[in-house]
């Protein structure tokens, strides 16, 4: 494992981007479309010091040595992921990014660093760094390989439901931190899951009919994958559980190493028969 620590240079440097680095590259190909990207992470990253950015490097560091080394027993596989920190806008905490085919995981400092008294980090290196061994295993549903609306519910749907339950089964946390890494207490995540059950035929119906529109419903995209308003989260990131489910299902009299060469015509199937 090789440690990419641009976040450092970012400090150093006063460079938001360093626009010639194949990590930013394929950052901004693939994941990130903020015309203020710039102006948003420097003003972000001015409440740190190199200080701040060598201890919190160094313990991601480690935490990700120590969670590969789990997640390759588990899967009884040899994988290698290099790690980059860096400053962002905060659009993603960390996530797992292929890089001329090779397998990376990227943590945003300005993301991370508030969240380090509260998040169980166990959990959310493991759910990003299967991520990134998903997408190098099967990288039609990398990010950058999201083509039609369909292909951008179903894909994401079933990746994070992926990285959410073999987190689970890896990290061995409570269910709860691995569905919100500790962001909610054990009482709101199981309002939400209660919740998630709730709408779910209803959200069934309004994915279907957006697929059909070939159209993005934003708001809907919001309900599946994030957070529009902050005081109803037990309404957000619903997807997180549906997609989990889904990969429950298809597991079961499976090995865990197959849900990560699931093609994507049964995925379909089986996501549309879940709803």
């Amino acid at each position: 494992m090789k440690l990419i620590n641009l976040a450092e240079k970012q400090i150093k440097y006063a460079d938001c981007t360093f626009v010639s680095n194949p990590f930013f590259k394929e950052y901004f190909q693939s994941f990130n479309s903020n015309t203020n990207f710039e102006d948003d992470t420097r003003q972000l990253m001015q409440a740190y010091t190199l200080h701040d950015v060598s201890e919190t490097v160094s313990f991601l560091e480690s935490m990700a040595k120590e969670v590969l080394n789990r997640i390759n027993n588990c899967l009884n596989r040899d994988v290698d992921i290099d790690i980059v920190t860096f400053f962002g806008d905060c659009s993603y905490d960390g996530h797992g990014i292929l890089i001329d085919k090779k397998p990376y995981v990227f943590f945003d400092l300005n993301a991370v660093m508030p969240r380090l008294d509260f998040y169980n980090f166990n959990a959310f290196v493991t759910h990003e760094m299967v991520h990134s061994i998903h997408y190098s295993l099967n990288p039609d549903f990398y990010r950058g390989n999201h083509r039609t609306v369909e292909e951008k519910y179903l894909k994401l749907l079933l990746s994070e439901g992926i990285a959410t339950h073999l987190s689970y089964v890896i990290s061995e946390e409570k269910i709860e931190d691995t569905y919100w890494f500790g962001y909610l207490e054990s009482e709101q995540v199981w309002e939400w899951i209660k919740n998630c059950k709730k709408i779910k035929d209803d959200i069934g119906v309004s994915l279907y009919k957006a697929i059909e529109e070939e159209e993005l419903d934003n708001s809907l995209y919001n309900r599946l994958f994030g957070i529009e308003d902050f005081t109803r989260l037990t309404s957000y990131r619903t997807g997180y559980y549906y997609g989990a489910e889904i990969v429950k299902c298809f597991l079961t009299g499976r090995n865990i190493n197959d849900v990560l060469t699931f093609n994507y015509s049964e995925a379909k199937n089986i996501i549309k028969n879940y709803f």
